[in-house]
């Protein structure tokens, strides 16, 4: 009878890859994301004079507070947009909002998706879809 001779190696005596360590956490890690949304309101409006930006510096300087509220829905967002008067704040108007401006980012090139109602354009910011919404002017 003929035996077979294995050469076996005592487990204890393998070599075992480390555990990987766990991941540090990034220094600086973002922790939350805060999203500003002033609505009927271009972005020269409140920003068009701030540093750096591609705005406009050269509009009106807007009555503080407006002299006016003007109605929300599409028709009047189409007059406004196509020839009313374009006006904008300065700093000393908003300074809270520039001091956020100056502390985290703004963003110059963000249009909304949709020319109509709030809702719409809130969807399509943090779902990039908006379904339609029934809501009659009655």
């Amino acid at each position: 009878m003929r035996k077979s001779v294995t050469k076996r190696t005592p487990i204890s005596a393998k070599k075992h890859k480390p555990a990987p360590s766990p991941t540090p956490k990034p220094k600086g890690a973002i922790q939350h994301v805060v999203i500003i949304v002033k609505e009927n309101h271009a972005f020269d409006n409140y920003f068009g004079r701030f540093p750096g930006v591609n705005g406009d510096p050269n509009l009106a300087t807007a009555s503080d507070p407006p002299s006016v509220d003007h109605p929300h829905d599409h028709a009047s967002w189409l007059e406004r947009a196509t020839g009313a008067a374009k006006e904008q704040y300065g700093q000393p108007n908003i300074p809270n909002y520039w001091r956020y401006a100056q502390q985290y980012t703004l963003c110059d090139k963000y249009f909304t998706a949709v020319a109509g109602p709030s809702t719409p354009n809130h969807l399509m910011l943090i779902a990039a879809d908006s379904p339609i919404i029934n809501n009659p002017h009655y």
